[in-house]
This record gives C-alpha cells, structure tokens and sequence, in this order.
C-alpha cells in the first residue's frame, strides 16, 4: 500500500490542478486520489517533471506547461497543502542546491528563477545566459553549482546558484536534449537525456558527452532520475515506458507491469530506498525494488 503521506499529496496535486489547468488535473488523477475513473492522461499531455526535495522527501514538486505545484507532505500541519507557483509559465526543469535547504532554481522557456523557501516565494535569475529556452537544469554535488542546458547555446554552469554563468560547450551531439541529472555523489557525473537519441553521460562536469544507452529500447527519453542512495541506478522515461540502469546509465534494461505506451515522468524517493513513482499512460504507478516490478498506486 501507497505511504499516507503520498496519497494525500497526490489528492492535494489534484485538487490544486483544477485552478493551475485541466491538463494537469489529468495527469495527476490516480485512482485512489480521485475516488475511482480513467486515470490516463490526455494525449497532449504537459507535465514536464515530478521531484521529491532532497533529504527526507518532505515536499513534492510538479512542473507543467502551465506552472508549478509545491505539495508539502507533512509536517507542522501542512500535510498534504499544496502551493502553486508560477502560474501560467512553461516550468520545464527543476534544481536543488545540497548546500542550501530551501533552495530551488527552475528553468523552461523564458524562465529561469529561484526561492530560498522552497518554493512559496521566487525572483527572476537573468545573469550571464545567452537566453532563457532551457530545456535542462540540475544541481550538482558541489553546493552553489547548477549546470544549464540552453538550447541553440549549449551547457553553462554556474558556481554562484545561477546568478553568473560560463559556457560549457555546445552539449551532447544533438538539439532534443529535455532532461538533465546529476549524481549525488559525484560532481562530475552528467546525464542528459534526449528525445530523439536517447541517454548521454558526461564526466567531466558537462563538457563532453559520450552516448549511454546501450539497451535503451526507446531512445525517446522525457526524463531522468537518480536514485539518491545507490547514484548507480538512473532511471528513464521514456515513450516506451521507463528504463533502469544499475551502472550509471550504461546499460539499460525495461521494468515490468507498466501499461504500454510512454512515461511522462519519473522520481526516486530520496528516503526510501528502491521507491520509485512514474507518470504513465496509465496514470500513476509505483515500483518498490528499484524500477524492476511496477503497480498502479493505490
């Protein structure tokens, strides 16, 4: 059974996407959420990512084509409340920075922006990019250092949180790059995951990129993960549902129990060990041993 704390904020998602857009209200129904009914989202779907906050997992955030909801867990009362942000703009990517808690930076198009209350409150980050069409965004290990993916410039870092950046390079060897993660451990380690070409790791903190996706049925990548406790294991979805790989995106193997069709997005819990949720064409789904078995939440 699906842990109390999710199930109400997945309900809170819910009910909050009724005023963020109908689109949303889709994608997020479960059918435990919403009291039964099709829990599959619609074709057009937007959501662009599903996060847990770092550490204990205490807050849920959900980007979408027409903005971002902030579900706190639990705690002080709060339980399954939600906040939304952003209203009306395309929120395509989501950073935290390890050394800073309550730090959150997003990007998408025309937007990069930053709270340091996790995220009721934001200011507009405009230093140092070429242009604001950013189509990947992560911390990294190293607090204070985010790494961009702009598109038509190529990957920037910046070592200050996002107010000043320097260019990179021009990024994996292909323009549909729409997800970027970093290991937890490493500040190094890169992935990105494309939507034509599937998965590209970096080791040298986003300079140069090597294709990771031997295995990867579906090169058509939406999203990525990183288990926070074993950086080894990344996850993918995909337009073929989602991938597991256990060496730091080398190779790349299919769960069971997903229904066919794409993965819109996929999170790993940061305190719970082998939890992984999924945005399916099914609706949402949970895997308890790392991404290898799948079922519907409950």
């Amino acid at each position: 059974m699906m842990s109390d704390r999710v199930r109400l904020a997945i309900a809170a998602a819910v009910a909050g996407a009724l005023a963020l857009t109908p689109v949303v209200l889709g994608a997020m129904r479960s059918r435990s959420a919403a009291g039964g009914g099709d829990a599959r989202p619609p074709a057009e779907e937007h959501v662009h990512f599903v996060a847990f906050s770092p550490g204990s997992g205490e807050r849920m955030y959900i980007g979408t084509h027409g903005g971002l909801s902030v579900v706190s867990l639990g705690g002080g009362g709060r339980e399954g409340a939600e906040v939304r942000s952003l209203e009306g703009r395309d929120v395509m990517n989501i950073a935290f920075d390890l050394g800073r808690p309550g730090r959150v930076v997003v990007g998408g198009h025309d937007l990069l922006s930053a709270s340091d209350d996790g995220g009721r409150t934001w200011r507009p980050l405009r230093a140092g990019l070429p242009g604001y069409d950013i189509h990947g965004l992560t911390g990294t290990a190293r607090p204070g250092r985010l790494v961009a993916y702009v598109v038509g410039q190529g990957v920037f870092r910046s070592e200050d949180g996002g107010s000043t950046w320097e260019r990179l390079g021009d990024g994996p060897p292909s323009e549909r790059v729409i997800s970027l993660m970093a290991d937890p451990r490493d500040e190094d380690l890169l992935y990105a995951g494309d939507l034509a070409a599937g998965v590209f790791r970096s080791e040298d903190g986003g300079r140069t990129w090597v294709e990771a996706a031997e295995g990867l049925a579906d090169r058509s990548v939406m999203a990525l993960a990183v288990a926070p406790g074993d950086p080894a294991t990344v996850y993918a979805a995909t337009a073929g549902g989602v991938f597991r790989s256990d060496d730091g995106g080398r190779r790349w193997q299919a769960g069971a129990g997903l229904p066919p069709g794409p993965a819109y997005a996929v999170a790993a819990h940061p305190a719970r060990p082998g939890e992984v949720y999924a945005l399916a064409a099914g609706g949402w789904y949970v895997s308890r041993d790392g991404g290898r078995s799948w079922s519907p939440v409950r």
